[in-house]
C-alpha cells in the first residue's frame, strides 16, 4: 500500500513539475506572476483533444505540436499586449495575465461548452507491475516527459543564445542590453516557451483528467508551490520539488485523508520559506534582482 501510494506520488509529482517549468521560467525573468499559465495549460488540454479525436494522434507524439501552437500564443500575448504593461508594476501585470487567462478560458468555454471530455488512448488502462507496484503506461509516459523536458530545458538554457540571453536578462536587464540583448524579444520569447511548457503539461494531464474549460485552474497553486520549494533558478530542482511536493500530497491522502492535499501544499510553502526562502535548490540569477 505505501509503495503503490509513493509511487502514484511520482507520477503526480512529474506532472506538478511540468506544470511549474513554464511558470517558475516566466517568474524568474519577467518578474511577473502568470495568472494565464492555468489556461495556457487548460488550451494545451484541449489541443490535445482535437489531434486525438479528430486526427488520431497520440498526445504523447503530438507534443511538438502542442508545444509550438501554445509558443505563439504565449509570444503574441507578450508582444501585442504584456511588453505594453511591463514597466507599470507588478500589480498592472498581475491584472493583465489575469484578465488574459479569462479571456483564454471562456474563448475555450464558448467553443467547448463546459462538457467534460476525455483522450482516450489504446493503452489507456494498460499498466505493468515491478515488485508488486502497478505502474500505468499512462504515468510512466509522464515521467518520461517531465525527465526529457528538464534535461531539454536545462541544455537550452545552458547552450544556446537564446538561452544565455535569458538568463543574462533575469540576472540584469539594463547590463544585458548594454551587450546587445534585445530585451523586449527575449521577454516574448521567455512567455512563449513558459507557454509552450504549459501547454505540454496540460498535453499530458488530458490523458489522466477529463478536459474541461478549468482544467489548469488546480495546478497554479500547485506550479506555484513548486517553484517556492525548489528556488527559481534550478532545473532539475523543479522535478525534484514537484516530486516531493506529490508523494507529500499522496502520503497525506493515505494518512489523513483526501480534504487535506491544499494544506499539505501550503504547510510546505510556509516551512520552506521560514527554513529556506531561497528554496531548496535556488541561485541568484532567476532571483536576482531585475535593472531597470
Amino acid at each position: 500500500m505505501v509503495a503503490q501510494t509513493i509511487a502514484s506520488g511520482i507520477f503526480l509529482g512529474a506532472l506538478y513539475a511540468i506544470s511549474a517549468l513554464g511558470f517558475s521560467l516566466v517568474w524568474g525573468v519577467l518578474g511577473i506572476v502568470n495568472m494565464a499559465h492555468a489556461s495556457f495549460l487548460t488550451l494545451g488540454a484541449y489541443v490535445a483533444f482535437l489531434v486525438s479525436a479528430h486526427l488520431g494522434w497520440d498526445p504523447f507524439l503530438s507534443l511538438p505540436v502542442g508545444m509550438a501552437v501554445l509558443f505563439v500564443v504565449g509570444y503574441l500575448s507578450q508582444v501585442s499586449l504584456l511588453n505594453r504593461v511591463f514597466r507599470s508594476g507588478l500589480a498592472m501585470s498581475l491584472i493583465a495575465t489575469f484578465g488574459l487567462g479569462l479571456v483564454v478560458t471562456y474563448t475555450l468555454m464558448l467553443i467547448f461548452t463546459a462538457d467534460f471530455r476525455g483522450v482516450i488512448l489504446p493503452y489507456t488502462g494498460a499498466s505493468t507491475t515491478v515488485w508488486g507496484v502497478i505502474l500505468p503506461y499512462t504515468r510512466l509516459g509522464i515521467l518520461a516527459a517531465a525527465v526529457i523536458m528538464v534535461i531539454g530545458l536545462s541544455v537550452f538554457l545552458n547552450r544556446t543564445k537564446l538561452g544565455l540571453s535569458i538568463q543574462a536578462t533575469s540576472l540584469n536587464r539594463d547590463a544585458a542590453q548594454l551587450v546587445g540583448v534585445n530585451t523586449p524579444r527575449v521577454y516574448a520569447a521567455t512567455m512563449g516557451i513558459g507557454a509552450a511548457i504549459a501547454g505540454a503539461a496540460g498535453m499530458l494531464a488530458s490523458v489522466v483528467y477529463s478536459v474541461q474549460p478549468y482544467l489548469g485552474d488546480p495546478f497554479i497553486s500547485r506550479a506555484f508551490a513548486v517553484t517556492v520549494l525548489a528556488g527559481m533558478g534550478s532545473v532539475g530542482g523543479t522535478l525534484v520539488a514537484g516530486i516531493l511536493l506529490g508523494v507529500a500530497e499522496s502520503l497525506g491522502v493515505l494518512v489523513i485523508g483526501p480534504g487535506y492535499q491544499e494544506a499539505i501544499a501550503s504547510g510546505m510553502v510556509v516551512l520552506i520559506l521560514l527554513l529556506r526562502p531561497t528554496g531548496l535548490f535556488g541561485r541568484q540569477f532567476f532571483a536576482g534582482v531585475k535593472g531597470g
